[in-house]
């Protein structure tokens, strides 16, 4: 699996295709499905995957890349069954709006710290830049520390950051770091 957490500055169009191209046997065998693959940005599926479907994406246009299966019976991309999709996540779309969202989440919780020592509850207590309607946050505070997920439908990520003595969703992760794993990472 390719992914890109930032613009991809050095890669080339080929390179991308190349690589998709080169997914889609696994890709494949892991949906179960020998179908050609469908082409999707921002989570919308566009058609069948062809040369054409880059047309107007440039590798600076490209956030995240995953290989994933649409399930037929009800359309959510997952992982193992249905119909392989080049999943193409763009840095205008919803997805990319993840780890700066919560960027602004722990800048708001450490003035709030340093303000009243406490933790704010709640996003809504917050005064964060607007993201899209798509991009769901949640957050668990206790008196020792906080986290913050944030994730958008069809995007098989998640996007974490936390503070203070709270234990590690996945072991990858580093405090105070904004940071977003594919679902594939799920055991590290």
């Amino acid at each position: 699996m390719i992914r890109f957490g930032v613009r991809p500055m050095w890669a080339a169009p080929v390179l991308l295709l190349v690589a998709a191209t080169s997914m889609l046997s696994e890709s494949h065998f892991k949906c179960g499905s020998a179908q050609d693959p469908l082409f999707a940005i921002d989570g919308q599926i566009k058609g069948v995957a062809t040369d054409s479907s880059w047309n107007g994406l440039s590798t600076n246009d490209i956030y995240w890349l995953q290989m994933v299966c649409v399930d037929p019976r009800d359309s959510t991309f997952r992982r193992g069954y249905g119909i392989p999709v080049i999943s193409v996540w763009t840095t205008h779309g919803p997805a990319s709006h993840l780890e700066p969202t919560l960027a602004a989440i722990l800048e708001a919780q450490d003035a709030n710290l340093r303000e009243t020592s406490r933790y704010l509850r709640s996003v809504g207590e917050m005064d964060l830049p607007p993201r899209p309607a798509q991009v769901e946050v949640l957050m668990d505070v206790r008196e020792s520390g906080w986290i913050a997920t944030a994730s958008v439908d069809r995007f098989l990520a998640t996007c974490y950051v936390f503070d203070g003595e709270i234990q590690a969703p996945r072991s990858r992760l580093s405090p105070r770091q904004p940071q977003c794993l594919d679902d594939l990472d799920l055991g590290s």
